[in-house]
């Protein structure tokens, strides 16, 4: 069997599974074709693409590209190429859509307004239904909800023109999605629910990058929690991360308890952030980004790392 990972950038979010299906089928199984470079931005934080020989750059061999990314036995896409999907599906070959969120707010569902986002909806949701070896591997449930409110919109229940379906899951990779509306069947074919599997990114495994559950720092004579609690945030700094609501939150339980913030990275909202810290005193610290390799020994040093991201009220 030959398989082909399809995305934008060498994530290192996707290259421990990468690696682990090299294992299982062998590198001339398997191929990761990447769209774009890495920006320095990211090379930066750690990224990186240094060559495989299953890794393959787009840009570099479109032909030889497009013909594995027509041909392979099982291609799962991160990257919206329905003229790709539609080839793929009429040769009957399984092809799996890897997707993040399509709803996200403040649009929400009016990206349908758009003709041109309309257009991939119709043509995503008539992939699902119809073409028995497509399938759709939402990241995360919210991902997973927006999916079957698309797919119940395209199939007619205007009430997903409000809200996203109520969904069930089981929480792990490849997990399945159920539908717990009232009277609803178990595998929810009205939202192609009985087509998508859970899904998610990845980190690498092995001993080595386990991490002692117990802050390398300081405890008090009693063996009690440490007298002040650090939190830690790492990322870019990006409206849609929500590190305002994080920043917000620290400052007022500091007013309570003793707790600090520190946040790695930079970012469009960096500035706008240290006014936002400022009201705090020395409660919430800003340090530039480190090397991705560098992230779990911050998390060993700090009490609670707390993963930020937009809301989505109506859900």
């Amino acid at each position: 069997m030959k398989f082909c990972f399809y995305t934008n950038s060498v994530s290192p979010h996707q290259l421990p599974l990468a690696r682990e299906i090299v294992a299982c089928i062998g590198s001339d199984n398997y191929r990761y074709v990447y769209t774009t470079p890495l920006v320095q931005g990211r090379r930066d934080l750690g990224w990186c693409d240094e060559m495989e020989e299953w890794l393959l750059p787009e840009w570099e061999d479109h032909i030889k590209a497009r013909e594995i990314l027509e041909n392979t036995d099982v291609l799962m896409s991160g990257v919206r190429d329905f003229d790709l999907f539609e080839v793929r599906a009429a040769k009957g070959l399984v092809t799996i859509y890897s997707s993040e969120r399509w709803f996200k707010p403040p649009r929400g569902a009016f990206r349908l307004l758009s003709p041109k986002y309309f257009n991939m909806a119709r043509r995503l949701v008539r992939l699902l239904r119809y073409c028995d070896r497509f399938f759709c591997y939402p990241i995360g449930i919210h991902a997973a909800r927006d999916m079957a409110r698309l797919c119940g919109l395209m199939g007619g229940d205007l009430r997903c023109l409000i809200r996203a379906p109520k969904l069930a899951f089981e929480n792990k990779p490849g997990g399945k999605i159920f539908s717990v509306a009232e009277n609803a069947d178990c595998t929810g074919k009205r939202y192609c629910l009985d087509k998508m599997r859970m899904w998610g990114y990845f980190v690498a495994s092995g001993q080595s990058l386990v991490a002692s559950a117990v802050r390398e720092s300081p405890l008090t004579t009693n063996d009690q929690r440490p007298t002040v609690t650090k939190v830690l945030w790492v990322g870019r700094l990006l409206k849609l991360k929500r590190v305002d609501a994080i920043v917000r939150a620290v400052g007022e339980l500091a007013k309570r308890t003793p707790i600090t913030l520190d946040i790695y990275g930079h970012g469009p909202e960096e500035v706008y952030l240290m006014q936002r810290a400022s009201a705090y005193g020395d409660t919430i610290r800003f340090h530039p980004p480190v090397p991705i390799a560098d992230v779990r020994s911050l998390m060993r040093s700090h009490d609670v790392y707390v993963f930020g991201s937009n809301g989505f009220d109506e859900i």
